[in-house]
């Protein structure tokens, strides 16, 4: 079911991704298998088989009018539109990012394609779960997993994007920012990892883990404002800045007691921290602009065969 609904949302280029991942997961995960592996691979290939299938009624019809489509053919160049350059991956870290150090203006580069904030009350858990759990079969999978989708979403900076260009399918895609999606999901499994092992740590490891991971991401943080201060307005800079020792100090009150009132404290400052960028994104780029409900002219020619 979940193959199936991925594939009739409409979007193929999110469901093949999904899907290699699916895939890649399963693979993994056969050499644990209780049922053993090659009853737990086939059972996992009936599975897919069966929800690709299920949207056969939206994929025969894709595949045949997609030889009429502008994308039919895409060139190198425009299999790079919309990726990140090394230039935006402060976006990570500084969501507000209005210029990067590559292009001079907001409008030579679509900021809302390549942005991958993430919270830092994620990164910081995630950090956690790679020193705790790090011969975790499932952690080492998952920190794999956003590390390549975010050298995927680079394109050609690294030698990878040449590469994607010749695998098949994959190269009908553009937008290749949008692996930022698998990079969000992979820092969000290892956060949860993470919170699970602190709380089988005593509290002297606790602390002592904890200290280190934000004062890695403190210097990490001051190093790159202090860059950006440079040719960024001062709210830019400073917002995240505040955020992130909020939710560094409710990390170590969280860690010295994780009682149920600091959990929630934890939970609230955790939607502070993504939901800030969630509601000021829509609002700068697209709520302040007017919708474009003009007829495209490429529809023209298909008016009659319609």
């Amino acid at each position: 079911m979940a193959v199936a609904c991925g594939g009739l949302a409409g979007h193929p280029q999110i469901w093949i991704y999904s899907l290699c991942i699916g895939i890649l997961y399963a693979v993994s995960m056969a050499w644990g298998a209780g049922v053993g592996r090659l009853r737990f691979l086939k059972s996992i290939l009936a599975g897919v088989l069966l929800g690709v299938g299920m949207t056969g009624v939206l994929l025969v019809p894709m595949v045949e009018l997609a030889r009429n489509s502008v994308r039919s053919e895409i060139s190198f160049p425009y299999f790079l539109t919309y990726s990140m350059g090394l230039a935006q991956l402060p976006l990570i870290l500084f969501p507000f990012l209005s210029t990067d150090l590559s292009y001079s203006s907001l409008q030579q580069f679509r900021w809302f394609e390549v942005t991958g904030y993430i919270g830092f009350v994620s990164i910081a858990f995630a950090c956690v779960a790679l020193i705790e759990r790090r011969k975790d079969r499932i952690v080492t999978f998952w920190f794999v997993m956003a590390v390549a989708a975010l050298l995927f979403a680079l394109g050609d900076t690294t030698p990878i994007g040449k590469l994607a260009f010749t695998i098949p399918i994959y190269n009908k895609f553009r937008a290749l920012g949008r692996h930022l999606f698998e990079f969000a999901f992979a820092i969000s499994i290892l956060c949860a990892h993470g919170i699970a092992a602190f709380q089988e740590l005593p509290l002297g490891r606790r602390l002592l883990t904890i200290r280190r991971i934000l004062a890695g991401l403190a210097v990490a943080i001051t190093s790159t404002a202090l860059v950006l201060s440079r040719s960024e307005r001062p709210v830019v800079v400073i917002l995240p800045c505040a955020i992130f020792s909020l939710c560094g100090c409710t990390c170590w009150l969280w860690a010295k007691n994780p009682s149920v009132g600091r959990s929630l404290l934890l939970l609230l400052i955790l939607v502070l921290d993504l939901g800030h960028v969630s509601y000021l994104i829509p609002q700068r780029q697209l709520i302040s602009k007017s919708l474009n409900t003009r007829k495209p002219e490429d529809l023209g020619k298909f008016e009659d065969t319609l």
